[in-house]
């Protein structure tokens, strides 16, 4: 045996014991209350309450939304809540990271009953209700996929509907995952709530101020077999949330996959997914959000997009999606998108 061919070995059976190394490594799953995490008070602690016309004489009270199963195209029955309402905007809200999209009935319920959109609020894939596992997906875009069969149901029933997708947390990543996608031509406009740019941008915290716990060695692993098309082991989980026993009622999920996180998420090229953002789109953030920094938002976004970004001042992540501050400005972004292009003389 040459000399070559034993170094070649050697560095072959040294890289295959790094890659075994790398993949043995688990997300730490703690669903407790030690450590920084984010605040779930929030949720109940701030009523959503509109800011409409004043001639409205109250705000629309909060209804409970319809529950509706639709199959994606791989025929998997999927779960979302629909908030119907008569105006010609449709808008789909997306979940964050963890659980599903139960707290954003309350925005969806009250901008329906306003009249400003009639709103669907889907359970994502590998959540509560929707899929075969939870944590889980098949390929790492399936969710832009499901999110695109999804809007064709709404393009069948209502040809001339105008789509808007909005999203919280790693529901507005996906919105920006699917704004860049080869589908993100079919909204007309996003509304991005705390979202999350990925784990290495400038606006995240470190691990999303302890929310998340991902397994850095396990993807980093994973990441060098995707490189050489390996996808086999995508399945593992590399990535646990940290929420506190108070907050959990059973139907949320606290790992994820290789694919899910990654799937949840902007594609790598971040700027390419901004610069696909329509200039009519608006980005919403708390000054004091716990995973995100704030104020690292607009220079970013105003490199690759026109877009606003709005900073709300004693805001969190999840008041965000309740205070009658954050709704008024979802409501002035949804009055103007509805406001006529051409006036008749």
């Amino acid at each position: 045996m040459s000399k070559a061919l034993i170094v070649f070995l050697g560095c072959l059976v040294a890289s295959l014991g790094t890659l075994l190394v790398l993949l043995s490594f688990t997300p730490e799953e703690r669903g407790d209350a030690t450590g920084q995490t984010l605040s779930f008070n929030e949720l109940t602690r701030q009523p959503v309450s509109s800011t409409f016309d004043s001639s409205n004489s109250k705000p629309p009270s909060q209804t409970p939304g319809q529950p509706l199963q639709w199959h994606a195209r791989d025929g998997q029955k999927l779960t979302a809540f629909h908030f119907p309402s008569v105006a010609s905007i449709k808008l789909i809200l997306l979940h964050g990271s963890g659980y599903h999209g139960r707290y954003l009935h309350a925005m969806a319920s009250a901008l329906a009953a306003g009249g400003l959109a009639d709103v669907m609020v889907p359970n994502l894939r590998g959540h509560y209700l929707s899929g075969l596992e939870r944590g889980d997906i098949d390929y790492i875009d399936q969710l832009t996929d499901d999110l695109s069969d999804l809007i064709g149901i709404l393009r069948r029933d209502a040809p001339r509907a105008r789509i808007l997708v909005g999203g919280h947390s790693s529901g507005g990543g996906l919105a920006l995952r699917f704004a860049g996608s080869k589908d993100g031509h079919q909204v007309e406009s996003y509304l991005l709530m705390a979202p999350f740019f990925g784990q290495a941008a400038p606006t995240t915290r470190k691990n999303s101020g302890g929310w998340a716990r991902p397994a850095y060695p396990r993807i980093i692993g994973l990441s060098m077999l995707n490189a050489v098309g390996i996808r086999s082991l995508n399945g593992l989980k590399t990535l646990a949330f940290n929420m506190p026993a108070s907050a959990r009622d059973g139907t949320e999920t606290l790992v994820y996959s290789y694919r899910l996180m990654n799937g949840f998420a902007p594609h790598p090229e971040l700027s390419l997914d901004l610069a696909a953002l329509p200039n009519s789109s608006l980005l919403l953030v708390g000054l004091d959000d716990e995973a995100f920094l704030a104020d690292e938002y607009p220079p970013l976004l105003k490199k690759y997009s026109q877009a606003d970004a709005v900073l709300l001042p004693n805001q969190t992540h999840f008041s965000i999606v309740r205070h009658p501050i954050a709704l008024a400005e979802v409501v002035q972004w949804l009055q103007r998108l509805d406001e006529p292009t051409d006036k008749e003389p």
